[in-house]
């Protein structure tokens, strides 16, 4: 296996490409601007969507002092936010590039955010011109997050509550400005893999090798999952408010479709992502709302 900076690159690649395409989707391909909106004329402030799903988060752990007897984490929606704030990262990421890219604020959406991608890749790929990038974006992010979820698991070892860690990472999230200078991508990179491994710790404060290594594949394959669920989203009439959100399990139980998403990848793992994942989700969504 590569080394984890190296698989790290490799994921990150792969998720800024597929991103793009839902970006292109959901918004209209040109939505890269000085006045970003959608093609139906909303406007877009990704870094405002990643601090309302940060803020979400916060309502799976037990944080609020006033209620004394609330003790429940929802480790399986602190993971899924986890998760939609990552796509608001690998999107703030392309924005940022596209700005470095392209300098003139008016000649932004001469591109589409295919092409703004397409040429970051090929932008990391070129080893003469890349160096300072790619170490701005990538040197001490493996160590930063790896010192950070030890000193989590030593304070949670002394007695800390899991929450107090959250909402300090959390309150990084909603305090976030873009700046010019890649290492404030970095530092949104670093939020996600440490929350995420936060999640392990909660379950297990003794959890032994929590590091990025350890949660590579993990965040990756649930980012694919979740990517698939939103592209099928779109495809069934969410931007139109005709989704069914809710869907109803075989029990009774009626859960959020990210949830039944989580549920069952977690007992069928090959499924993640890809055509087979979204095939099933058709057949569940026609069964249950089309054919009704």
């Amino acid at each position: 296996m590569e080394n984890v900076k190296d698989q790290l690159i490799l994921n990150i690649k792969d998720m800024l490409k597929t991103q793009a395409l839902l970006n292109a989707k959901t918004n209209g391909e040109n939505y890269i601007s000085s006045n970003p909106r959608t093609d139906k004329g909303k406007f877009i402030w990704y870094p405002m969507c990643m601090k309302a799903e940060a803020a979400e988060l916060l309502d799976s752990i037990p944080w609020k002092h006033w209620k004394y007897n609330e003790n429940e984490y929802d480790i399986d929606n602190i993971r899924i936010e986890i998760i939609d704030i990552l796509h608001f990262v690998l999107s703030i990421h392309i924005d940022h590039a596209a700005r470095m890219i392209q300098e003139d604020e008016e000649k932004l959406n001469e591109k589409t955010v295919i092409e703004y991608t397409d040429e970051l890749l090929k932008f990391m790929e070129k080893e003469d011109d890349n160096t300072n990038y790619m170490e701005l974006l990538f040197d001490n992010l493996e160590s930063n997050v790896n010192n950070e979820l030890k000193a989590s698991q030593e304070n949670l070892k002394k007695g800390m509550e899991p929450y107090i860690g959250y909402m300090h990472y959390i309150d990084q999230l909603l305090q976030f400005r873009v700046q010019g200078n890649i290492m404030c991508i970095r530092q949104l990179y670093e939020l996600v893999f440490i929350l995420y491994g936060l999640t392990i710790l909660t379950e297990n404060k003794d959890a032994s090798n929590v590091t990025l290594e350890y949660m590579l594949k993990d965040v990756y394959n649930l980012y694919q999952a979740k990517l698939v669920l939103n592209q099928f989203r779109q495809d069934h009439g969410y931007n139109e408010g005709s989704y069914k959100k809710l869907w109803k399990l075989e029990t009774g139980e009626e859960v959020e479709d990210n949830v039944f998403v989580t549920r069952f990848i977690a007992q069928r793992p090959t499924l993640i992502g890809g055509y087979t994942l979204e095939k099933h989700l058709d057949k569940y969504y026609k069964k249950q709302f089309i054919e009704e």
